[in-house]
């Protein structure tokens, strides 16, 4: 009876200890939202890390970097990061205290402060570090004192340097409503035009054989080309004499020209027609630009 008794106190004191230990910290645990927004009501997003400052407004139908420039956004960097509110949702608050802050990175040290605009209401949260799982992680709601464990890693999706949220298309062209382009490099000038489903082609106004195929790894390109990164600061004389021209004519008329000077041995400047900077690509995707009349026509199969 004695021994059944001393391990019945040895049972409620281990319980009393891990009650107490337990108390330490807040520890609701729930499944709410974290903060009332979501991809269609958010309007307006600044980013702050410890690197970069980037400002976010949604204009019609797209969203623009705001600036001294005003730029483009990257669509579809914006949109994982706007899918990212609505799955914020609380787990368990681990913490109250701010002198603990700093230990899951929701501070301006360390984490990423997101002040955003939903449904009309300014809000700002900052984001931490990922949770032991890295099925979740850690945010703050900026002037609440309880740090949260949310579901889902969100920080990656904010935290990205200013020029990452710029979009890097140069060209977006339905292929088959391309009628005609031209490319001129070292004194020669292609031109092809689109006639039903051939293309015919001609060399500073001579006639050659160019083939169906070989042409449309250009118009493929020019379908969908992105750069590498941005040249925010080159002057006219960077494109003063290019190292080819490339300009292309559209179904309904309209006209883009492609200007291009080699940066390095790696790489080329591009200069669009219309364009808020300049770009940067790689000689690979120059190399298809700026096709030869040999590259065009079709290779003879080898003998044998």
């Amino acid at each position: 009876m004695n021994k059944t008794l001393v391990l019945a106190a040895v049972l409620f004191a281990l319980v009393g200890i891990y009650w107490v230990m337990n108390q330490s910290e807040p520890v609701g645990k729930t499944d709410i939202p974290l903060v009332q927004a979501d991809s269609a009501s958010v309007t307006a997003m600044k980013i702050i890390t410890a690197s970069d400052t980037t400002e976010l407004r949604k204009e019609g139908d797209g969203w623009k970097i705001m600036g001294v420039k005003v730029f483009p956004a990257n669509p579809q960097n914006v949109g994982r990061a706007l899918q990212r509110f609505s799955q914020m949702t609380k787990k368990a608050m681990v913490t109250d205290k701010p002198d603990r802050y700093g230990e899951f990175e929701v501070d301006g040290a360390k984490g990423v402060l997101v002040n955003f605009t939903a449904n009309g209401k300014d809000q700002s949260l900052f984001l931490g570090k990922a949770g032991p799982t890295m099925q979740t992680s850690y945010a703050r709601v900026e002037g609440d004192k309880e740090v949260w464990e949310i579901g889902g890693n969100h920080a990656s999706a904010f935290r990205r340097p200013s020029a990452d949220w710029r979009d890097k298309t140069i060209t977006a062209i339905p292929m088959d409503s391309v009628r005609k382009f031209s490319i001129t490099r070292e004194g020669a000038t292609i031109m092809l035009e689109k006639q039903d489903t051939l293309w015919n082609a001609t060399e500073n106004g001579v006639p050659f054989p160019a083939t169906k195929q070989n042409v449309e790894r250009v118009t493929r390109l020019l379908s969908r080309m992105s750069a590498v990164e941005f040249a925010d600061t080159l002057t006219d004389a960077t494109f003063a004499t290019p190292k080819g021209v490339v300009t292309v004519e559209m179904m309904d008329g309209s006209r883009t020209e492609l200007l291009l000077a080699p940066r390095d041995d790696k790489q080329y400047y591009v200069r669009k027609t219309g364009a808020l900077s300049d770009f940067v690509i790689y000689n690979s995707t120059a190399d298809v630009l700026l096709k030869k009349k040999d590259d065009l026509i079709e290779k003879a199969k080898p003998a044998g």
